[in-house]
């Protein structure tokens, strides 16, 4: 269960697929952010990393990013999730 909160050491881009089995991402809300409970639940605490001039993310953004990223290092990179000729 990884939480996807802001203050977390580890760049979420930095995870090595190898790190990565099953997940559970928890994103909470802008301003609150998740509960104790659930923060204690997290196995792993992971941040989405940003331009320091960006205070912060949306959540369906936070959720949208963190997905396509785990999606890229499952499948071993960029191009495997890029779409191929002749496919829809």
């Amino acid at each position: 269960i990884a939480d996807l909160g802001g203050y977390a050491a580890l760049v979420l881009g930095d995870l090595e697929a190898s790190e990565i089995g099953p997940v559970a991402l928890l994103l909470g809300t802008e301003g609150a952010g998740l509960s104790e409970e659930s923060l204690a639940r997290a196995d792993r605490r992971v941040r989405i990393g940003m331009e320091p001039e960006v205070d912060s993310l949306n959540v369906s953004v936070a959720a949208a990013i963190a997905l396509h990223r785990l999606r890229v290092q499952h499948s071993g990179g960029a191009d495997a999730c890029a779409p191929r000729l002749g496919e829809e």
